[in-house]
């Protein structure tokens, strides 16, 4: 397609972006056509034109389309929303439009079932695919506006120098809303995983988990989510006060008890077990000059059940529950902490806590703008300049399209410092077309338009696509790094765990083997017997017996 007949986004004040047709380059402005024909043709500067690639064509990612610039971002997303797909990508970023109303099987148990163990972009976008069950599990929870509310996020802290220049930077990637494990407001809950154990689980496991009830551990509103079918299949005695005057909750993502079937690792149910008799364990103070407190007689045997789900001694859970950790308050680097956490809430009374979060988030939503639009612009426009500081740029830019609209190529020509230097019979071509009439000349000089329009664009859609891979292969080696930390953390905590469970049967099984060289000189001492011998080589063997039979059973014990 000719660079005068080709599609383009043009700005407009009522439509945000109208279709139009190139009809003529004129300096920093061009004339333009809209394609509906209630727009009047009109002159616009090149600020406000966008290549359109094809705009009957959407795409599940932004960064496929041909370009990428605003116009063709929101096409996309009104082409998709039409069609009821009110999810798109943007690289690894989810983008939701709101539907306002229920689109059918959209949420449901087949189509979560769907993009389980899928990798992103296996299957078209959708919030399943980005949502790992598992970490919603742990990290959401139902506030009074939403029951499926995020409470966890990135915690960014900037490390300065004395001279306040940075100097290093650490990102915590979970950092959960810590005070509701312990608390609740009302008509609120803890993290879904408790309501999901308590709901879920079959009946020996419960018993394995001492697990009864969540008004015996939780809070705030005990009732679970449930669905018609899924509310059968929970006992009277599994269900709090609320859920039996109430009734279960409803949501079209949630439900406790089918939920459950997610977590499928035993270790799992043991450690949210665990939590839940923590919560359980009181204290007292503890006599005496320097202060602290103790646990609470009445709560050992939570405690023990506790340190047992949770494969730990119970005098070293005491001991970390009941000592005091105390951080120096000199020295160490200075720092700022920045959360981010995406997500808003409104209530009629705002905490301070939840006005600070607001507030961040309404930094952080003007901040992911400027990157994704503004900033990923004003980088590929860095990465286009690539002519030597010692020449004028414009001039040069212009000089190369003057000469590449006559259809010469790079090895016709080369530039120097004050001039530029053509290759043998090349120059003569140049300058007779330059001394040609009028009429030639301006059609040359909308040649060399058209060629500058197009490079720009080229170039900008070169430079995304290398921006888009740089990101992708930071990523990858990103999850392969922590892949190799999180292998290596458990081989560490598993190999621990291990000697200091198994230390004292494998010393006892050294001391006994020990033995056997006693019997060895034994036999040595009875072969010099002339009488007994028989019977004391018997009762040799019977010992070598009871060595061997007492190690077996030391292994399996």
């Amino acid at each position: 397609m000719t660079m005068d007949k080709q599609l383009v986004w043009v700005r407009d004040g009522g439509e945000g972006f109208i279709l139009a047709r190139l009809q003529e380059l004129m300096g920093e402005e061009c004339d333009v056509f809209p394609l509906d024909n209630k727009h009047p043709r009109r002159t616009v500067n090149f600020d406000d034109i966008f290549p359109a690639g094809d705009p009957a064509k959407d795409v599940d990612d932004n960064c496929e389309l041909m370009f990428l610039n605003e116009a063709t971002l929101l096409n996309n997303m009104l082409l998709r929303y039409k069609k009821r797909k009110i999810y798109t990508y943007v690289a690894n970023i989810l983008l939701a439009v709101n539907p306002y109303e229920d689109i059918p099987d959209m949420y449901s148990p087949s189509t979560i079932k769907k993009y389980q163990g899928r990798s992103l972009g296996e299957l078209p976008p959708h919030v399943f695919a980005i949502a790992n069950p598992i970490l919603e599990a742990f990290g959401n929870a139902k506030t009074t506006r939403n029951n499926n509310s995020s409470r966890f996020g990135k915690f960014m802290e900037v490390h300065f120098s004395a001279k306040y220049q940075v100097v290093g930077g650490f990102i915590s990637h979970y950092l959960l809303e810590k005070s509701r494990i312990c608390t609740q407001s009302a008509e609120e809950r803890n993290y879904h995983v408790f309501y999901l154990l308590c709901a879920g689980a079959p009946q020996e496991l419960r018993a394995a988990l001492k697990i009864t009830k969540p008004d015996d551990y939780l809070n705030g509103c005990t009732q679970y989510f449930t669905t018609p079918q899924s509310a059968k299949k929970i006992s009277a005695s599994q269900m709090g006060q609320q859920h039996q005057k109430r009734g279960g909750l409803r949501d079209p993502i949630l439900d406790d008890v089918e939920d459950f079937q997610r977590l499928h690792q035993i270790s799992v149910y043991s450690i949210v077990a665990a939590v839940l008799h923590l919560g359980n364990i009181e204290f007292e103070e503890e006599g005496g000059p320097r202060g602290g407190c103790k646990v609470c007689p009445n709560s050992e045997g939570t405690l023990q059940t506790a340190a047992s789900l949770l494969g730990i001694e119970a005098g070293e859970l005491r001991m970390s529950l009941v000592s005091r950790l105390m951080q120096s308050s000199r020295g160490g680097m200075k720092g700022t902490a920045i959360i981010s956490m995406y997500h808003f809430e409104y209530f009629e009374q705002n905490s301070f806590e939840q006005f600070c979060i607001n507030y961040c988030n309404e930094k952080l939503q003007q901040f992911f703008n400027e990157r994704i639009l503004k900033n990923e612009q004003e980088l590929q426009s860095a990465e286009v300049a690539s002519t030597s500081q010692d020449l004028d740029i414009q001039n040069s830019q212009m000089t190369t399209a003057m000469i590449h609209s006559f259809g010469l190529s790079d090895k016709d020509y080369k530039f120097g410092v004050t001039r530029v230097f053509f290759r043998p019979g090349k120059y003569s071509e140049f300058d007779s077309m330059m001394r040609s009439d009028p009429e030639n000349l301006q059609a040359i000089v909308g040649s060399v338009l058209a060629w500058l329009v197009k490079k720009r664009w080229r170039r900008a859609a070169f430079s995304v696509l290398s921006i888009i891979k740089c990101k992708y292969f930071i990523l990858k080696n990103k999850i392969l790094y922590r892949r190799e930390c999180l292998i290596r953390v458990q081989k560490s905590v598993r190999g621990y765990l291990v000697r200091r469970q198994h230390k004292p049967r494998y010393q006892g099984i050294i001391k006994i083997k020990a033995l056997e060289n006693n019997l060895r000189e034994m036999e040595t001492v009875t072969a010099q017997l002339k009488k007994d011998k028989d019977s004391a080589k018997k009762n040799i063997e019977n010992l070598r017996n009871n060595i061997k039979s007492t190690c077996s059973i030391i292994k399996v014990s």
